[in-house]
Formats: structure tokens, C-alpha cells, sequence
């Protein structure tokens, strides 16, 4: 199953000069619950900025560039992301797709799911998601926290 996560304020902001534009420490201690010993996927832009890979989680690393490498063994490098979320769509395991937005648009016709997190109010923010079409998806899991509210969604 391929699982979005995502913290986004009121306009779709998600990032400021590469990190996120607000500090949220229960959102973040979601975030490393919800993820940790799973594989998560990002960008290759996200991955440095991480300086080293998130620790007890196999990361998937986008990038278009076919010589980048890492030296991490926890870490593997993908060239071709829509033939790598064909080929995952289906799998039983979850993997989570955690950025950045370039990989978020991408990613979107094949999660199976989606934790968003709502940041309550508009912060600086010079990255946005696009539009996401809710339609698609029914909310089935709410947790209420002040300042933001976490919702899982499922795709219909």
C-alpha cells in the first residue's frame, strides 16, 4: 500500500527555504510512529536536506539525475518513479511517500491512503502541494491537536 503523509497549512503550504515553515513536535512524533521501521520514499532535494537518512526506516530516493549515489545501505536510489509506484501500488506492505511536492503530485493517482495533517492558519511558505481532489478519498480516522488536526484518508 502507498501512503501519503503530509503536514500542510490552510493555502497548501509545506515548506519554507527547504523545511517545514512551523514547529509541531506531536505532529513530528506522528510522523516517526507512523513511519518508523517502514520504507519511505522522497526526493532527492528532501533527502539532503535530512543530511543522513531517517533512522530504522528504508529510504527510496527519487531522482531523474542516473548518476547520484549514496553511501547509506539503508538508502536506494530510483531513476524512474512512475514505474516504481506502478510496481508498488499493490504490495501489502506500506510505504510512505513523504515529499517532496514534485513527488507528492506525482504520487497522488496511486496512494492508497493519505495522513495529512491540517496546520490550522497560513504560514511563509515558498513550496505548496497541489490540489488534491478529496473526492477521491473518505476521511476515516481524525485526531484533534492544537494548532492542527491529523486525518487519515482512505481512497474509495
Amino acid at each position: 500500500m502507498l501512503s501519503l503523509v503530509v503536514a500542510m497549512d490552510e493555502k497548501g503550504g509545506i515548506g519554507y527555504k527547504n523545511w517545514m515553515p512551523w514547529n509541531l513536535p506531536e505532529d513530528l512524533k506522528h510522523f516517526q510512529k507512523l513511519t518508523l521501521h517502514h520504507k519511505i520514499v522522497m526526493g532527492r532535494k528532501t533527502f539532503e536536506t535530512l543530511k543522513k537518512p531517517l533512522k530504522d526506516r528504508y529510504t527510496y530516493v527519487i531522482t531523474r539525475d542516473k548518476a547520484y549515489t549514496s553511501e547509506f545501505d539503508c538508502v536506494e536510489i530510483v531513476s524512474d518513479f512512475d514505474l516504481f509506484m506502478k510496481q508498488n501500488q499493490l504490495t501489502e506492505e506500506t510505504i510512505y511517500i513523504c515529499g517532496g511536492a514534485h513527488i507528492y503530485q506525482q504520487s497522488l493517482p496511486y496512494v492508497n491512503e493519505m495522513w495529512i495533517t491540517h496546520v490550522k492558519g497560513s504560514y511563509l511558505a515558498d513550496t505548496y502541494i497541489t490540489e488534491i481532489d478529496f473526492s477521491s478519498f473518505t476521511s476515516s480516522e481524525i485526531k484533534e491537536f492544537e494548532g492542527f488536526t491529523i486525518k487519515r484518508y482512505v481512497r474509495k
